[in-house]
């Protein structure tokens, strides 16, 4: 549940165009939301169900946009590989470490496979961005995504280590 300082005419239509029949939506200013609350038990605000609530979201988990695209990236990967898809898999995982890479480096968007070792050796290593074992995975990925057909083995492999440069487990 969340209220806004003063209810308009545009407050009152986007509820009614968010509103459906699983979940109904309504706008309360937050001088009638108080007073609603003070009716405790009685009061209609008590009986309703809260879907989502923003404020209850634990500060201490958040992740940010290019870590968890990182992530389902990760995800898609694995995905790939149960199917025996290990080229996709490989581009896909390359992709994953680029973006948890600009991610750690405080980019706003993941580096081009085709800038990556320029801006590996260029930059992240001597700006202490990057460790060299992370460097090195990340190079190995782009090695292997240029490959036709990568081995199961190999794909396994960076699939692991890609797991762990997601948890920054690779730290030297």
């Amino acid at each position: 549940m969340n209220s806004v300082p003063q209810v308009d005419a545009e407050a009152d239509r986007t509820a009614a165009r968010l509103s459906s029949a699983l979940v109904p939506v309504a706008v309360v200013d937050l001088r009638t939301l108080n007073g609603l609350s003070r009716l405790g038990a009685g009061s209609p605000i008590e009986s309703g169900r809260t879907y989502y609530d923003a404020s209850r979201n634990e500060e201490g988990k958040k992740t940010s946009r290019l870590m968890t695209l990182a992530q389902e990236k990760f995800k898609a990967a694995q995905v790939l590989v149960e199917q025996n898809l290990m080229s996709g898999a490989v581009e896909v995982l390359l992709s994953a470490l680029l973006t948890a890479a600009a991610d750690r480096a405080g980019l706003d968007a993941p580096v081009t496979p085709q800038d990556a070792g320029v801006w590996l050796y260029g930059e992240a290593l001597p700006r202490e961005l990057l460790t060299r074992q992370e460097a090195d995975l990340i190079t190995r990925g782009i090695s292997l995504s240029q490959c036709p057909s990568v081995p199961e083995n190999l794909t396994a492999d960076l699939l692991r280590d890609t797991d762990a440069f997601l948890h920054a487990e690779i730290r030297e």
